[in-house]
């Protein structure tokens, strides 16, 4: 499978976690995700709750951390992320699948967080929007944006 694709670092333009209502209950408000050519991957991100304390924020916590492998499918527009170390709930053996779209070296990620955690959560979706921030695989290397996957 190929990873050139995504390869480079990306900056988090926002982000963020709907509800079963389709409410936004959690923001990103800063982050990077990073793709290297040999398959390897790290996330971090800053959590912003629109409900502290809730079911959902108690899950998450306050910073999404973890690294592993990752592999792409780029017939299915998907990413997957091997965790093999990370925070909180991002324990070893996690794998997680994401939706991807690129646009102008602006990378989309989205996925139903609803089957792939072991905490309840319904039918909560999300959406990650990053920006090129390095040099990489498919843009230019363009500047970050900041503010508010």
């Amino acid at each position: 499978m190929s990873v050139s694709v995504l390869v480079g670092t990306w900056r988090l333009i926002s982000g963020e976690v709907l509800d079963d209502a389709g409410s936004v209950a959690i923001e990103m408000t800063d982050g990077m995700l990073h793709y290297a050519p040999s398959g390897h991957m790290c996330a971090q991100l800053v959590v912003s709750a629109r409900a502290p304390g809730s079911k959902l924020h108690r899950a998450v916590g306050d910073f999404i951390a973890y690294f592993g492998t990752y592999s792409v499918s780029e017939e299915l527009h998907t990413v997957t992320h091997r965790i093999e170390g990370g925070y909180g709930c991002y324990s070893p053996g996690r794998t997680l699948v994401r939706s991807y779209e690129i646009e102008d070296d602006v990378l989309f990620l989205r996925a139903s967080l609803a089957e792939q955690s072991s905490v309840p959560l319904h039918t909560l979706s999300f959406t990650l929007t990053l920006t090129l921030t390095l040099s990489g695989g498919s843009g230019s290397g363009t500047a970050g944006g900041s503010g508010t996957e």
